[in-house]
């Protein structure tokens, strides 16, 4: 158990409301275990494995929480192994559709079924360097949602003029694009795949051509959108404002910063920050972050810090519902400031995901205006918030998700090793990338 997961305090502050309870949190393994990636994965498969053959024999009697949510939920639902969440939703006097994000939750659905109750999400964006953008005329007054298309086309303008320009922010990989768009070629209602379309084959070829390749080794992959903007402020003015990158132990944060290769943008996982980053336009030398749809025109959700799920198999349901639903539920105190062990101010939102609680995601809002004063303060930050209105910001949401969200969780089908051929080894070509990836999904689909 970890006192800086945020379900161990939910779980100590629901048994002192209800000291009958016991809530006994069961981790795989412990975060201070050190293991290597190859380890790490082959807990994760031995866990997943065990927790499908507990749900299949019945034995399964706890609540599921998933912090990564690689268990693919979707055949457990249709099987019946796990229970519809709409039953207890539905019939909960307490629940109210108007104080949660809808269209997040009802994107966990299977057939009608909901099999998986979302605590909080994230949005697939992007931050783009705002002078490529004005060279290239795009009005940012108006630009609000990109797609794939739009990026690789600002990008291969750009390269006509600035034949060495990096598109990914320390070349994290080619397929950056891959994740928003896998949903324009998996079609879940009907399990059939196009990956063996014309458009696909197009897509690999654009995504081969581009830029991915950081001089330095050791700063591979480390950019993100706070990065990017120092980068591009010392680029301008040769100065390094932040007191952690000046200070740091870590050589390659600074050379993140100093010596980083010129890129067009970066990816974003959006969490709180960044939807009044979104809201605002915060940055001084970046556009963004904006969702990035795909190219169908679905926005991408992220629920990548902690999903419920409740076992057709488990024995007490209603007070697991009990507690799934004070998980997601309007708090007057966003901290966990009440134990004597748990000094400081850290806030109920301690993964800076976005809650499905409109009304606690209001506050949270408004609250990290004065958190992120508080941390420029000690010169971690680079942005300066403006206040936020929690009710403006929730319509702001409300608008956001008004475009078509899907649950990138759902399309799990583990094809890296194709596209690491395709893109990073350069072993195949783009048909046989696509002919690959079309035989692997369509068994996924059929599994």
């Amino acid at each position: 158990q970890s006192t800086g997961d945020h379900l161990y305090w939910l779980a100590r502050e629901f048994m002192e409301l209800h000291p009958n309870v016991q809530i006994l949190l069961d981790y795989d393994y412990k975060n201070s275990e050190f293991l290597s990636r190859e380890e790490s994965r082959m807990r994760e498969n031995s866990f997943y494995t065990n927790l499908r053959m507990e749900l299949a024999s019945g034995e399964a009697d706890y609540l599921i929480y998933s912090a990564t949510l690689d268990l693919d939920f979707t055949p457990l639902a249709r099987s019946g192994l796990l229970e519809d969440l709409w039953t207890y939703w539905e019939n909960d006097p307490d629940i109210r559709d108007e104080d949660y994000f809808m269209p997040v939750i009802e994107s966990f659905e299977v057939d009608g079924m909901l099999p998986v109750l979302p605590y909080s999400f994230y949005l697939t964006g992007g931050c783009f360097n705002k002078s490529y953008l004005e060279e290239l005329g795009v009005d940012l007054s108006v630009l609000q949602l990109v797609d794939s298309d739009d990026i690789l086309d600002w990008y291969e303008r750009l390269r006509e003029t600035h034949p060495d320009l990096q598109l990914f922010f320390t070349a994290p990989g080619k397929d950056g694009l891959f994740v928003p768009e896998i949903v324009n070629y998996i079609d879940l209602e009907s399990n059939t795949a196009r990956f063996d379309s014309p458009e696909f084959l197009t897509f690999l070829q654009r995504t081969q051509d581009v830029i991915n390749d950081e001089p330095i080794q050791d700063i591979v992959g480390w950019g993100n959108s706070y990065y990017m903007e120092m980068a591009l402020h010392y680029g301008a003015t040769g100065e390094i404002t932040s007191y952690f990158v000046q200070n740091t132990s870590l050589p390659q944060i600074k050379n993140v910063v100093t010596k980083s290769r010129d890129s067009f943008c970066t990816t974003v996982m959006v969490n709180i920050y960044d939807t009044i980053s979104m809201f605002q336009q915060s940055y001084d030398y970046l556009a963004g972050p904006y969702p990035v749809l795909s190219t169908n025109g679905h926005l991408g959700i992220l629920a990548d810090h902690g999903e419920f799920m409740m076992p057709t198999s488990m024995k007490n349901k209603e007070l697991a519902w009990e507690f799934m639903k004070y998980c997601i539920s309007e708090r007057e105190d966003l901290t966990f400031n009440g134990y004597d062990d748990f000094p400081g101010t850290d806030t109920f939102f301690t993964s800076i995901a976005i809650p499905v609680n409109k009304p606690n995601y209001g506050r949270m809002a408004e609250e990290s205006v004065e958190q992120v004063k508080f941390v420029n303060g000690n010169g971690y930050e680079v942005l300066d918030f403006e206040p936020v209105n929690g009710e403006e910001i929730v319509a702001f949401m409300d608008e956001v998700l008004s475009h078509s969200p899907v649950n990138i969780g759902k399309y799990n089908v583990d094809v890296q090793e194709f596209l690491d051929e395709y893109y990073v080894n350069e072993l195949i070509t783009a048909e046989e990338c696509a002919d690959k990836l079309q035989g692997r999904v369509e068994i996924w689909l059929n599994e």
